[in-house]
């Protein structure tokens, strides 16, 4: 529970909690914001509200005044923001809407991780994620933001070009090797081969009768019987 107030009266809150045994925290804010204490602050900040040309929305966005999503037009979107400081932040029952209405994934943006411990404790008997880009400020903050992309992904985020130091990809050029022969006993040609085959190429591609004459004593000897 956070409670917004003039300072005394938080003061006595605080010590009354505190006398009664109750983790009590006091939020390093400057004012007493979502609440009409900051009623000065809400005209201009309307009036550039109005100045901001709004689009209609494409993807629901959620407002932590309403706990609902911002409506579909721009006029309606803007004229909501313009009161939005003037109230409170109903952050339990926008998580409880958010995953009511499909959401699983919770990333929190910014130092430490506040909100997701909130979230956690929101959910905490329901299946889903919540992941902080940056959880621990004494840690460093560049590793934590790479480990927190590397949950995201294994959750099935497709997210491309997320870090803004990498180097572009080079390509490597292919080394072409020289022609490769493999050797075997297939392609191996003996030196009297390779007479036989120059000889052949060199008589006019005459084919010789090659029947020995052995043979032709055991044709006759055949031929008188």
């Amino acid at each position: 529970m956070v409670l917004a107030g003039p300072t005394e009266a938080i003061l006595k809150v605080h010590d009354s909690l505190k006398e009664k045994k109750y983790t009590v925290i006091k939020l390093p804010v400057s004012a007493a914001f979502h609440t009409p204490l900051v009623g000065h602050a809400q005209k201009p900040f309307s009036k550039a509200i109005r100045e901001v040309k709004f689009k209609k929305a494409i993807i629901p966005v959620y407002s932590n005044a309403t706990a609902k999503a911002y409506p579909t037009s721009a006029r309606a979107i803007q004229k909501q923001l313009e009161t939005h400081i003037l109230n409170s932040v109903r952050f339990r029952e926008e998580i409880e809407n958010i995953y009511g209405d499909g959401g699983r994934i919770f990333i929190e943006f910014g130092p430490k991780n506040v909100l997701t411990k909130l979230v956690e404790n929101i959910l905490s008997e329901k299946d889903f994620s919540a992941i902080a880009l940056n959880e621990n400020p004494k840690k460093d903050s560049d590793l934590l933001y790479r480990e927190a992309i590397v949950k995201l992904c294994v959750l099935g985020l497709p997210l491309q070009n997320h870090d803004p130091y990498a180097l572009p990809n080079k390509e490597i050029p292919e080394n072409k090797s020289a022609l490769s022969v493999r050797l075997n006993g297939t392609n191996y040609i003996s030196e009297a081969t390779k007479n036989d085959y120059e000889n052949t190429l060199n008589d006019g591609f005459k084919v010789k009768n090659l029947v020995t004459s052995e043979s032709k004593s055991e044709s006759n000897s055949n031929k008188g019987s």
